[in-house]
């Protein structure tokens, strides 16, 4: 349960610094958001999916398209 808590407010840091223009920053916040929902065993398409998206937007951002349709893909 502590374990969600921590995944999404990984994800809500990574937002905001995505937000902010600090991409590099926020992928090293979403990683460890993503590393953490797989370690609790949620490796399920509905719990990392969110995290993958914000990833996906920050490498578009970063102009790495191949990345960003690699974890859009992950996805589906």
């Amino acid at each position: 349960m502590a374990r969600d808590y921590h995944s999404h407010l990984l994800i809500m840091l990574g937002r905001c610094y995505y937000e902010a223009g600090s991409f590099k920053e926020a992928l090293n916040l979403l990683e460890k958001s993503l590393e953490s929902t797989i370690q609790a065993d949620d490796n399920s398409n509905l719990a990392i999916a969110p995290t993958l998206q914000l990833m996906a937007k920050v490498y578009l951002k970063l102009k790495d398209v191949d990345k960003a349709l690699d974890l859009l893909n992950q996805i589906l």
